[in-house]
């Protein structure tokens, strides 16, 4: 049996972003689950304004939706705050979904916006998080692997071109230039790749983010 076949996401944290009417939806906002001060997590919320925050290590969160010029947080009894003192700490407790945890706040979007899915090239509608690097190339960490996008196109990468598993939860940038994937995957060791050749070899030696040392193996 496929070992990825045992990997089951968990919803940890989820809710909507909604307009000041309690109807409209804000689409394709970024939000991000906040632990000790650094984002753990970023995803966007989908075409009915919806939200899921995804495999969250046990521990207390705050979650935040940016918007122009800042950010807004998910304060006492449902309400949306400004200041990050007044929002509240939510705790993540393993198989269990914080669920209906909504924003409602003004329309901040100016300007012309797209949604992108599968329809367009993305390779997975569930996006767990985004990177964007210094030339402009935006990067998607999927349930269904990575995607990068140079403004034209999209280029996909799943466990068929070399990647460890499908569910690339996190994205970040080495000192060196490098792109590193996090992998949801219950490996023993670190499975490491050229993002662009994808030629795998091992290594028992990981640098891992703190709160998601447990959770994924990394990928170059």
């Amino acid at each position: 049996m496929n070992s990825e076949q045992n990997i089951q996401p968990n919803t940890s944290i989820e809710g909507k972003l909604l307009m000041l009417d309690d109807k409209t939806p804000h689409v394709c906002a970024p939000v991000q689950a906040i632990c000790e001060g650094q984002a753990i997590q970023t995803t966007l919320s989908d075409t009915e304004g919806r939200y899921q925050l995804i495999n969250l290590k046990r521990g207390r969160y705050q979650v935040r939706c940016h918007i122009l010029g800042g950010h807004v947080y998910y304060g006492e009894g449902g309400s949306t705050v400004t200041d990050e003192a007044r929002a509240v700490f939510l705790q993540v407790k393993d198989g269990i979904t914080r669920d209906n945890m909504d924003f409602r706040f003004a329309p901040f979007k100016k300007g012309t916006w797209r949604s992108y899915t599968t329809l367009d090239g993305l390779v997975h509608n569930t996006v767990y998080d985004i990177y964007g690097d210094s030339n402009g190339v935006i990067w998607f960490g999927t349930e269904g692997g990575v995607s990068r996008y140079d403004g034209k196109g999209f280029v996909n990468f799943t466990v068929r071109d070399g990647l460890a598993g499908n569910c690339v939860d996190a994205i970040c940038r080495a000192d060196d230039g490098a792109i590193w994937l996090g992998i949801c995957w219950p490996a023993t060791s670190l499975v490491i790749a050229e993002v662009h050749s994808l030629a795998l070899m091992r290594t028992e030696q990981a640098c891992l983010r703190p709160h998601q040392a447990e959770q994924c193996c990394w990928m170059r």
